[in-house]
């Protein structure tokens, strides 16, 4: 399902370039920095639709249609961001001992809160 030139505003073919004049091209370019090329791909996919590209004669493409689909995969990358972020503080809190350091600090505090001060450990009966 390749999408031609001319259906983007693009060159080439003969068509009446109404799809040129609705698309602008350079709001795309900034709105779509820092995507991935699979994300605009995708977007593209989700936009053109066979349907869609069939009407293109009738309705030029329009910037606009762009928006939601990028706005669905930028969604699932911040949510899949998200999580390597914490997977990464975790592997960073784990590595500089920060896991190990704060569980000395909760058994410390723990001990001072029910044992009144007297170090924390408390005979077995």
């Amino acid at each position: 399902d390749e999408i031609s030139p001319s259906a983007v505003g693009g060159g080439g073919g003969g068509g009446s370039g109404g799809a040129a004049r609705s698309l602008d091209l350079s709001t795309l370019a900034v709105i779509t920095d820092g995507f991935s090329a699979g994300s605009i791909e995708n977007a593209i996919k989700k936009t053109l639709t066979a349907q869609r590209r069939a009407t293109l004669d009738v309705r030029p493409l329009e910037s606009d249609e762009f928006i939601t689909p990028l706005a669905l995969e930028a969604s699932g990358h911040q949510l899949a961001h998200a999580n390597d972020t914490q997977r990464f503080r975790e592997f960073t809190f784990k590595m500089c001992g920060v896991d190990d350091r704060r569980k000395q600090i909760a058994s410390l505090m723990k001990g001072v809160d029910s044992g009144g001060g007297k170090g924390g450990k408390k005979k077995k009966k």
